[in-house]
């Protein structure tokens, strides 16, 4: 893919003739942790579907499926739209069979076990690999589930091609979950993420890449059979099957549309911010994947003071939190890479309406942070 401009660095405040010692300056607003990123585009879309009338389930849900669609590459008809990326990972699940299985996630992630429990399956946790926020994928290939939900976690891609030819011809049903990695690519042939898996599965909250308006997610296969079950749950097309309404809005579609086709302007923006980070030094987790083109989801700080820089960034007015769920103590010793990186992690704000002001303000308390 050419690239979308030339990179436009966030040039460092002017510094000071002499540093002098004051108390902590606190901005003039508070700097959220997450935000959308929507301006009069999604405002002319989501004021159409008022206007329409049809604000309920219509056809801004079936184009913003086609779109998506055709942004993977893949036919038509095999995205479902759904209300959140939380509803499409217990669907994913549901329609795998996963009840009273046992499913692969791993340790460090966010909300995983709550879709496997909701889809009353088990946790099969496996440790992260060293050095890195994902999944130890040689741990993973020795489990012996049949189901595994995997994240590319922070956006930044794993091969999960190598899982499946690690498991030498052993099932394995994969869920591919790219909640923080669209626009991601990996292997060879820089495939967008969401292509290995049985399913895959997106989301589109506020913290995410794209965001339908607060909510929202989608499910893929090439599968037309695991699309139709799905679409069916999600219809409430089968009458002597229980389901639940998992439904998206036309008016979240037509927000998701505009905001797809931005997507490229909003990675370079991310860009733009995790540059900045990494120029000031911050150790922040990066692509540590030679064949993999990562998307800033995530500006993920290590510290052994994770706790005390959030409070730091918090008094600061500046919103900084943990972003991955904590490790129990009786898991602790069997995922120590990921118990480790449960509290000395801190995710800072990196959504593309961070003003350059803003980053500045982020990189000066970060600093002050790390050296208090």
């Amino acid at each position: 893919m050419k690239p979308l401009r030339k990179k436009k660095k966030i040039k460092p405040a002017k510094p000071q003739q002499k540093k002098q010692v004051r108390p902590v300056e606190l901005p003039a607003h508070i700097i959220a942790h997450s935000k959308a990123t929507m301006g009069r585009q999604e405002e002319q879309a989501a004021s159409k579907v008022v206007h329409s009338g049809y604000v309920g389930s219509g056809m801004e849900i079936a184009k913003f499926e086609y779109d998506f669609c055709k942004f993977l590459g893949i036919p038509e008809g095999h995205a479902v739209a759904l209300s959140s990326g939380t509803a499409a990972r217990y669907l994913a699940l549901w329609a795998l069979s996963a009840e009273n299985q046992k499913v692969i996630i791993p340790a460090c992630s966010s909300g995983l076990a709550n879709a496997v429990a909701l889809a009353k399956a088990s946790v099969d946790l496996i440790d992260s690999q060293e050095g890195s926020p994902n999944i130890d994928l040689v741990a993973a290939a020795k489990s012996t589930a049949t189901i595994a939900l995997i994240p590319h976690m922070f956006g930044l891609p794993v091969d999960l091609a190598k899982l499946l030819e690690l498991r030498q011809g052993r099932e394995l049903k994969l869920i591919e979950d790219c909640s923080q990695a669209l626009g991601a690519t990996v292997g060879s042939k820089q495939q967008p993420v969401g292509l290995v898996g049985d399913i895959s599965v997106f989301s589109f909250s506020t913290d995410k890449v794209i965001s339908t308006g607060g909510q929202g997610g989608m499910l893929v296969s090439k599968d037309e059979s695991l699309i139709e079950k799905v679409r069916n749950y999600r219809d409430h097309a089968s009458a002597d099957a229980v389901s639940f309404n998992f439904n998206i809005t036309d008016m979240q579609a037509a927000i998701g549309r505009v905001q797809l086709e931005k997507l490229a302007k909003l990675m370079a923006r991310r860009e733009d911010i995790f540059d900045a980070y990494k120029e000031a030094g911050f150790e922040i987790f990066d692509n540590d994947n030679d064949q993999a083109s990562p998307v800033r989801q995530g500006a993920i700080l290590k510290s052994e003071r994770a706790a005390a820089i959030i409070e730091y960034l918090k008094q600061a007015c500046i919103e900084a939190i943990v972003p991955v769920d904590p490790i129990a103590a009786a898991n602790a010793n069997a995922v120590p890479h990921a118990a480790k990186l449960s509290q000395s992690t801190v995710s800072l704000p990196i959504y593309p309406h961070l003003s350059n002001d803003e980053v500045r303000e982020i990189l000066e308390q970060v600093r002050d942070a790390l050296d208090s």
